[in-house]
């Protein structure tokens, strides 16, 4: 008799455990796009440069390549923490052609760290340190957050690092830049 509620009680646990295991790997809640078919720019305080793929890495356009044209796509992460509001959408920057996400190279604490396309992680876990962006609707600019809200680790959220004008600069992410990447009508 006391093996069977031994028994019962270590089946409880690894029951209880394996959801708790299952919450952290959740699908995504990912909305309607809020913004869609738009060209990713790279702006200063002296010019607004289009951005495409360069050696598989986010640069600057130039005549050898084309821009590229990207959806954001509004996202409910509750490893991620952030509320979407009227005025700030929280998400992935997809690449229309491809269907791919936005990504940087690692989370909020690697400064000068380059941006590329890979595939979109639909898990609400730790991944979308690499993928979560922040977009104010008004001015359609997108900061690389990085950390999840209440993180306590991490320099985000980071924007481009300035770039002097040219063809196929690639863009790093960093601290306090003067440069933004907005989201603009081809």
């Amino acid at each position: 008799m006391k093996f069977s509620t031994i028994a019962i009680i270590s089946t409880f646990a690894s029951v209880a455990t394996a959801a708790a295991f299952d919450k952290r790997q959740e699908t995504l809640d990912i909305k309607s796009a809020a913004a869609t078919n738009l060209n990713l720019n790279l702006v200063t305080s002296d010019v607004s440069m289009k951005v495409g793929l360069a050696n598989s890495v986010l640069a600057t356009v130039s005549r050898d390549i084309d821009p590229v044209t990207v959806d954001f796509l509004p996202v409910d992460s509750e490893y991620m923490g952030y509320e979407n509001t009227d005025d700030t959408k929280f998400g992935h920057i997809r690449n229309t052609e491809t269907q791919q996400a936005l990504t940087a190279s690692s989370p909020g604490v690697a400064l000068g760290q380059t941006v590329y396309f890979s595939t979109s992680s639909t898990s609400d876990n730790s991944s979308q340190l690499l993928q979560f962006w922040q977009m104010d609707v008004e001015s359609m600019e997108v900061k690389f957050l990085g950390k999840p809200k209440d993180g306590n680790y991490g320099e985000g959220p980071l924007t481009p690092q300035s770039q002097n004008e040219g063809d196929n600069l690639a863009i790093a992410l960093n601290k306090d830049t003067d440069a933004k990447l907005v989201l603009e009508q081809k």
